[in-house]
Formats: structure tokens, C-alpha cells, sequence
């Protein structure tokens, strides 16, 4: 009888699970569950796809360097604008200047006083902010732009320096001191 007991116990055993597994609610989380497995496969393999190591090459045929200018010139052009630019900026950056009215911009000046010599032109006096006093004479060179006294008249000094423009070209600016600059 204890074996006819086991038998039984195997047969109730076997129904209550075929029962369990057979249902469609167990049917529908195993199919669920496949589902999730397979997805989980497939962002596995995209997963590993993105790691994968790539050789990448850069081909720079046809393509524009992008560690230089995006507006470039020529070497003779380049060696052209050396040539233009002013070469009182160099005696300034070397800290040689040939007077000490080189030095220092024409706007640091104020004109003291203009004396008119008899058959020689006039002379200008001028002093900085410190108040240092200049003799400054028709031809004499003032200020970092290479500038050049081209007149002193009864009231004003006229300076007239080499500026580049926004093209890089050097062109011709006046500047005037005026003797009693608030009468104007």
C-alpha cells in the first residue's frame, strides 16, 4: 500500500503541476518573459556595438586645415605688410627711440608756447605730463606713429603720422597741438 500511496502522490503531483504551468496566465508570463529576454539580447548586441572599439582615420584631402587661419595670405604678402608696418613701432618694442619725443604718443603733449624766428620758420615749445619741456622744430620725429612735424603755424603744430588702416595699408594722418586748445 505504501506503494500504491507514492503512486498516487506522483499522478496528484503531476496534474497540480500541469495544471499550474498550462494555464494561460503561466503561458503569457512565459511568453512575456521570452520577449524580455530576447529584447534584452538584442540591447546587449547594440550595447556592444557602440563599445566596439573603432579604427577611425582622418582624411584631410579636401579639407581645410583647422589649425590654420581661416583667412590666409600669401608669404609675399606677408612679407609686404613687415615691410609697410612702421619701424619706429620696433624702436619702441627695443626700447630705442632717437629722442625721448619718439617715445611717447603726440597726444601726451601740450603745446607752451610758438616762437617765430626771423628767416628761419618758427620753433614750438611743448612739455608732457610730468612737465617736462621739448624743443620741436619743422622735420623733428614725434610719437610711436612715425610722426613728423610738417608745420608749426602762429597758433598750432601739425604732426602728421603713418597709421595702417582696417586693409593694412599705411596711410597719412594729421594731427594738430593746439596752443590754447580750449579757444576752439
Amino acid at each position: 500500500m505504501n506503494e500504491n500511496k507514492k503512486y498516487n502522490l506522483y499522478i496528484a503531483l503531476l496534474i497540480s503541476l500541469s495544471v499550474v504551468f498550462f494555464t494561460p496566465s503561466f503561458l503569457a508570463a512565459a511568453e512575456k518573459a521570452t520577449e524580455q529576454l530576447s529584447h534584452l539580447k538584442e540591447l546587449e548586441l547594440r550595447l556592444q556595438r557602440l563599445l566596439a572599439k573603432t579604427d577611425y582615420r582622418y582624411d584631410a584631402r579636401g579639407k581645410p586645415d583647422p589649425f590654420r587661419p581661416f583667412l590666409q595670405t600669401s608669404l609675399k604678402q606677408k612679407q609686404i605688410k613687415r615691410q609697410k608696418r612702421n619701424p619706429l613701432d620696433q624702436r619702441v618694442n627695443n626700447k630705442t627711440c632717437g629722442s625721448p619725443l619718439e617715445c611717447m604718443d603726440v597726444g601726451q603733449l601740450t603745446l607752451v608756447g610758438i616762437v617765430e624766428v626771423n628767416g628761419k620758420g618758427s620753433i614750438a615749445m611743448a612739455q608732457d605730463s610730468a612737465g617736462i619741456g621739448y624743443i620741436i622744430r619743422v622735420g623733428d620725429n614725434i610719437g610711436f606713429n612715425q610722426g613728423r612735424v610738417t608745420a608749426i603755424l602762429h597758433d598750432r603744430v601739425i604732426v602728421t603720422e603713418q597709421i595702417e588702416d582696417i586693409q593694412g595699408n599705411i596711410v597719412p594722418r594729421k594731427r594738430v597741438l593746439l596752443l590754447h586748445p580750449e579757444e576752439e
